[in-house]
């Protein structure tokens, strides 16, 4: 599908509403190093597009909603982390808490610096790609996040990134990619992730401006990708987007987070979210990796001669902002080098764009 088909599809009900309960979403997410420079090289591309439904809403009403949301509750009970909120008609937390389930199609691409090059260069990345779909399950109030997620497809010739390249550069009429015949052995990729997030710090005065501190820790486990990692990331905006929401690929995006509670305890006015907001932020995470497909030396009839680097470092910027059903994602990424010989930091850009009825 073409992301500008989908991109259509998103903006083309924005009329705003504050009254109806939004409860789905519709959007896309795109990564690409050339937001950041006119070359294709490492992680040189990403997209994914997915729909996601909201399980439940405030404390208030959440236990007489989940009443009618059956088959998405057992769902988010089989794949999805441990419960946020108390699972009893007359207890529950005095805050929002909600579960999140979303289905989405992807794919990845990666290349070597020199995309000119018709010969195998033994010394840098492999070609690779994959084409995955996959579920994801949230759980989440205004100061904790648990997510879930499984990807399933093929890599190699099968996930067909060669092609979509190829298709994409005759598209802009810009020189073909020529070493895609060394690309990493086809294989049926799986994987699995989950990861935490708190709000370790937060400062929400009376007015509209405020700030917080978040952390997030997790792993991913399959024949993909294999590791563990930590970061923290800070934030600052007016009438801020919820702490959840408009994350990178690895992350669930979501519109519906509680995180402009002004404290813990709930009330009517808490819980109505503001029409529209702004923030910046900044993220330092560290990754260390255990295994990396796209990095294996699994390429037919050719021999890699690199090593992978266990320790992994992003440096993470970007603004995110939100117009009531419209969410929208700038962010940008200095990935540190992940394989050895090299040294140079890769650099790539990624928006996301959400429409939520």
């Amino acid at each position: 599908m073409h992301c500008s088909v989908v991109l259509a599809a998103i903006l083309c009900l924005a009329v705003p509403s504050e009254q109806r309960d939004l409860r789905n979403t519709l959007g896309l997410i795109e990564e690409n190093d050339t937001f950041r420079h006119e070359t294709d090289d490492h992680y040189t591309q990403g997209l994914r597009i997915f729909f996601e439904r909201r399980v439940a809403g405030s404390s208030r009403d959440t236990i007489e909603r989940l009443e009618g949301d059956r088959s998405a509750r057992r769902l988010t009970q089989l794949l999805g982390p441990p419960r946020i909120w108390s699972g009893t008609r007359r207890q529950y937390q005095p805050y929002m808490t909600d579960d999140v389930v979303r289905l989405f199609v992807g794919q990845s691409m990666y290349t070597p610096a020199d995309i000119d090059s018709p010969l195998f260069i033994p010394t840098d990345r492999p070609y690779a790609g994959w084409l995955y779909a996959g579920l994801s399950c949230m759980s989440y109030n205004s100061v904790e996040c648990r997510s879930v997620e499984v990807q399933v497809g093929p890599t190699g010739t099968f996930a067909k990134a060669d092609k979509t390249q190829s298709w994409w550069h005759t598209t802009i009429h810009i020189h073909l990619p020529q070493g895609w015949r060394y690309q990493e052995k086809a294989r049926l990729g799986f994987n699995w992730s989950a990861d935490r997030r708190r709000v370790l710090l937060k400062h929400y005065p009376q007015g509209k401006r405020r700030e917080d501190l978040s952390l997030r820790y997790g792993y991913a486990a399959g024949n993909v990708l294999d590791y563990v990692n930590a970061s923290l990331t800070w934030r600052y905006g007016h009438n801020m987007p919820p702490a959840w929401g408009a994350e990178k690929m690895t992350q669930v995006l979501s519109e519906y987070a509680a995180a402009l509670q002004d404290s813990g305890s709930a009330t009517d006015n808490q819980f109505r979210q503001p029409r529209s907001g702004v923030a910046v932020f900044a993220t330092y995470e560290e990754r260390a990796v255990v295994y990396n497909y796209f990095l294996s030396n699994n390429i037919p009839n050719a021999t890699l001669r690199i090593t992978r680097r266990t320790r992994v470092v992003d440096l993470e910027w970007g603004v995110q902002a939100y117009w009531r059903p419209l969410a929208l994602s700038w962010r940008n990424v200095n990935r540190s080098a992940e394989f050895e010989p090299g040294d140079a930091w890769h650099r790539y850009s990624s928006i996301a764009l959400s429409r939520s009825f």
